[in-house]
């Protein structure tokens, strides 16, 4: 399968998101993915396995005296996106999203090892393709241990699946339980290929 798309490097990234993997030194890495929970709109729409992902935030404030507030950027194809003053840093977005998706706590985060796989075009079933910043993390055994134990805030289970399992899942039908958007496949596959080939470049901070 080809590698991810990676599309202008002045598009807007909407959001970051996580390629948790273990066992690099094995022939048969695995990848852990997550079930998130349906929107409260949408109660029966079950969404598709995948990656830990979410919508990074901006703040906005009354007046100087005010407090910050923070809300999602808007993805609505008129709302241009804020000032790069406004918005979190793409790796507070992550550590939101691994925690309330994957079960790793910040704390935890901050201990492991996370690396840069950049900005790819992500393929929505029902909107508008977006950009979504991808980092890699390689969590040691006894953070994978405590994730178990975790509870999720926006998901309703993780599993470690290998490659092969992973595009098993593509081929289910959107809706049906354990599906996965096929367009993780190659992100997958590119964050195993590079870091087999120690391709990345570490994030050195982790707010």
């Amino acid at each position: 399968m080809n590698a991810a798309k990676t599309s202008n490097a002045d598009a807007p990234v909407y959001k970051a998101g996580g390629v948790i993997l273990r066992g690099l030194d094995t022939e048969n890495p695995q990848v852990l993915i997550t079930q998130p929970r349906p929107k409260p709109e949408t109660p029966h729409d079950i969404p598709s396995m995948g990656l830990p992902r979410g919508t990074r935030k901006y703040w906005t404030k009354k007046d100087m005296f005010s407090p910050k507030v923070w809300q999602d950027v808007p993805r609505d194809g008129t709302s241009p996106m804020p000032s790069k003053k406004y918005l979190e840093p793409l790796t507070s977005t992550l550590q939101s999203e691994v925690h309330e998706e994957a079960g790793m706590r910040p704390e935890w985060l901050r201990k492991q090892h996370v690396f840069e796989l950049g900005a790819k075009e992500f393929t929505s079933a029902t909107k508008a393709p977006y950009m979504v910043q991808w980092y890699v993390i390689t969590p040691n055994e006894a953070t994978q241990q405590q994730m178990l134990t975790e509870p999720l805030k926006d998901a309703e289970k993780t599993e470690w699946v290998s490659v092969d399992e992973l595009k098993r899942r593509t081929s289910l039908t959107r809706g049906e339980q354990d599906y996965v958007n096929p367009v993780y496949v190659p992100i997958v596959e590119e964050a195993i290929a590079k870091m087999k080939a120690n391709a990345l470049p570490r994030v050195t901070s982790i707010p």
